[in-house]
């Protein structure tokens, strides 16, 4: 199944009670945007994606990769829902064809990388994510993503 997929812009980790756990943006900072004007962007942009996930899982038949969830100005919005749920919401921009299992095996390994996170037994549940290496391990799986449209 082909559909418009794009370089992501932006992965974020969301709570039960929808607090944002982790939210990294990966803009060009050579296209004159600052990382902070960004990241306020990004943050609107994921909280108002938030509202579809209810409706975007009973569509899912339980199957935990939600697929696209919407258009927000120039970004694609795709959703992940945790059977805990946590909440992983993708934004990508300049549509390119792609196929949908890329984006939905990305989430997966970051579901993976989550879980594997919290089995550290310093990792606080329910804070946001501090942990260096899985920061490190997230850009890894972004960055390989994204090299295929770079």
């Amino acid at each position: 199944e082909f559909h418009l997929l794009a370089m992501i812009t932006c992965l974020a980790i969301i709570s039960k009670g929808n607090s944002p756990l982790f939210l990294r943006t990966y803009v060009d900072s050579t296209q004159g945007e600052d990382t902070d004007d960004a990241s306020l962007r990004f943050h609107h942009l994921i909280h108002t994606s938030l509202d579809l996930i209810p409706e975007a899982k009973l569509n899912s038949k339980g199957n935990l990769f939600l697929g696209f969830l919407c258009p927000i100005d120039e970004y694609e919005v795709y959703g992940y829902s945790t059977s805990t749920h946590i909440k992983i919401i993708l934004a990508l921009e300049v549509p390119l064809t792609g196929k949908i299992s890329n984006i939905e095996n990305l989430l997966r390994e970051v579901h993976r990388e989550y879980v594997e996170n919290l089995m550290n037994n310093f990792t606080p549940l329910n804070k946001p994510i501090t942990s260096r290496n899985f920061m490190l391990r997230i850009d890894r799986l972004v960055n390989s993503y994204n090299a295929d449209f770079g």
